[in-house]
C-alpha cells in the first residue's frame, strides 16, 4: 500500500493501467446489487477517495452519476491496530468491526448494505512512495 492508499484488486475487464475501478456484479435477486452489473471509473464520471479506517485498513467512498458506493477492507488482528493489508487471500471476511481478529471486508451502495461474511483478494500492496 502506498500513501496514495493504493491497493490493487483483482479485476475481469482491463481497463488503463492505473486507474481506479470498483466493478460489482450482482446476482439476480441479490439486495445490495439489485441482480446488476457495474462498473465505476473516472470516465464514466465516478471519483474515488480514501481514508484509513480503524483497523489500519482501507475505506474508498465511490460517487459519481448519481451513485454511491463504500468499499472497507482491512486485514485480520488486532481490532484497533491490525495487520496491515498485504497480498495475498482474505476469506471468511466480515463487515466491521471485526471479530476474532477476522479481515474487514463491507460493500454497501445506493443505500443498500450487507453484514455478512466474503472474501477478498490483494493482488499487490506497495509501502513505497509513488513514483512521481
Amino acid at each position: 500500500m502506498d500513501r496514495r492508499g493504493e491497493c490493487t484488486f483483482q479485476a475481469t475487464t482491463t481497463i488503463g493501467v492505473g486507474t481506479n475501478v470498483l466493478y460489482v456484479r450482482s446476482t439476480p435477486g441479490d439486495y445490495i446489487g439489485e441482480g446488476k452489473t457495474r462498473m465505476l471509473y473516472g470516465a464514466n464520471g465516478f471519483a474515488f477517495t480514501w481514508t484509513r479506517n480503524f483497523y489500519n485498513g482501507l475505506f474508498f467512498s465511490i460517487q459519481g452519476a448519481g451513485d454511491s458506493w463504500n468499499v472497507n477492507f482491512a486485514a485480520g488482528g488486532n481490532h484497533r491496530l491490525g495487520a496491515a493489508l498485504a497480498p495475498g487471500a482474505y476469506e471468511n471476511a466480515m463487515y466491521s468491526p471485526p471479530q476474532a481478529g477476522r479481515p474487514v471486508l463491507g460493500v454497501d451502495g445506493g443505500d443498500r448494505g450487507c453484514q455478512s461474511t466474503g472474501a477478498s483478494t490483494c493482488s499487490r500492496s506497495s509501502t513505497a512512495p509513488a513514483a512521481r
